[in-house]
C-alpha cells in the first residue's frame, strides 16, 4: 500500500519538537514533509484581522480565541489549501509532539482496508465514545470505529483530498479551534472514522505551544474573579497543582469530569449512517 504524504506541522522555533518527531519517523522508514506552522503570536494584527473573525468566534466559541489557537488553525487550513492546489490524494497530519510506534505504521499501512466512504480518520483524538457497532478491525486490539460524540484534537489525523475541501470550505474566516473544525461541529457532510483505541498519543513532557487558553476558559467560566488573586484564583491554582503532582487525583479528576460522557451512554447503541 502506498504511503500517503506526511505533514508535521511545526513552528520553526521548535527545534527540540522537530527532531523528535523527525527520528521517530525516520525510525519508522516513513518519508514526510516539514510543514512550518503559522505562529499566530509573530503575526502583525492585520494579518489576524484579515483572516479571523471575532465576533464569530465568541458567537460560536463563546470566546476570542487566543493567538496561539489562531496560528494553529490556520496552519491546518494551509494544508489543506496545498492538498487542494497540487491535487494530493490523501495526506496523514501529524503534530510535533505525538509518539509514534510499529503499530501505528501497521496500522497506516492498511489503510486500504478502510471503507472506500472515509473522508477523514482520527488516528488521535480525546477517547470520544464511538458507536458499538460496525467496529472494523484493523490491527491487534484496533479498530476503526464511527464516533456518537465529537472528537477532538488534531494531533494525527489522515485525510482526503474531498475531505480537506470540505474543510477548506468551512474554515475560514477562522473562527474557531482547528478540532472543532475537523471535529464536525459545524454539520459538514464529511466522512469521519477514528482509531480505538488510540494509536498516536501525545508526548506530555513538552511544554504547550498554544498558550492562555485555560486562562480564557478560566475567565469565561467564572469571570474576572477567576483570574483576580482571591480566593477563587487560589483554589484553582491549588487545583492545577495537585493535578500536576498527582497522579492518582489528576485520574480522579478527569474521570469526574468526563462523568459528562454519560449523556452518550444510550447513543453508543445507534448504527451510524
Amino acid at each position: 500500500m502506498k504511503q500517503p504524504v506526511i505533514f508535521v506541522v511545526n513552528l520553526e522555533s521548535s527545534a527540540d519538537r522537530r527532531e523528535f518527531i523527525a527520528e521517530q519517523l525516520e525510525k519508522l522508514g516513513l518519508k514526510y514533509e516539514i510543514f512550518n506552522a503559522v505562529d499566530g503570536r509573530k503575526l502583525p494584527q492585520s494579518e489576524i484581522d484579515a483572516a479571523y473573525d471575532s465576533k464569530a468566534a465568541i458567537n460560536f466559541f463563546h470566546r476570542e480565541l487566543t493567538r496561539g489557537e489562531i496560528g494553529c488553525s490556520w496552519s491546518h487550513l494551509k494544508i489543506y489549501e496545498k492538498m487542494v492546489s497540487e491535487k494530493i490524494p490523501e495526506a496523514l497530519i501529524l503534530e510535533d509532539d505525538v509518539i509514534l510506534d510499529q503499530d501505528f505504521k501497521e496500522i497506516l499501512s492498511r489503510k486500504g482496508t478502510f471503507p472506500k466512504d472515509w473522508e477523514l480518520v482520527f488516528f488521535s483524538h480525546n477517547n470520544a465514545v464511538c458507536s458499538v457497532w460496525d467496529k472494523l478491525p484493523v490491527w491487534n486490539q484496533y479498530k476503526l470505529v464511527k464516533f456518537v460524540e465529537h472528537p477532538n484534537w488534531t494531533s494525527g489525523y489522515l485525510i482526503r483530498l474531498s475531505g480537506a475541501e470540505k474543510l477548506l470550505e468551512c474554515g475560514y474566516p477562522i473562527r474557531m479551534p482547528a478540532d472543532w473544525l475537523t471535529g464536525n461541529r459545524m454539520g459538514i457532510d464529511i466522512r469521519i472514522y477514528g482509531i480505538k483505541p488510540v494509536c498516536i498519543p501525545q508526548n506530555k513532557d513538552f511544554q504547550e505551544t498554544i498558550s492562555g487558553r485555560f486562562e480564557l476558559n478560566q475567565e469565561n467560566w467564572l469571570g474576572k474573579a477567576g483570574l483576580r488573586k482571591g480566593p477563587v484564583y487560589a483554589v484553582i491554582e491549588f487545583y492545577r497543582g495537585l493535578k500536576r503532582r498527582s497522579r492518582v487525583f489528576k485520574n480522579f479528576a478527569n474521570g469526574i469530569k468526563n462523568s459528562r460522557r454519560i449523556r452518550y451512554f444510550f447513543r453508543q447503541f445507534r448504527r451510524i449512517k
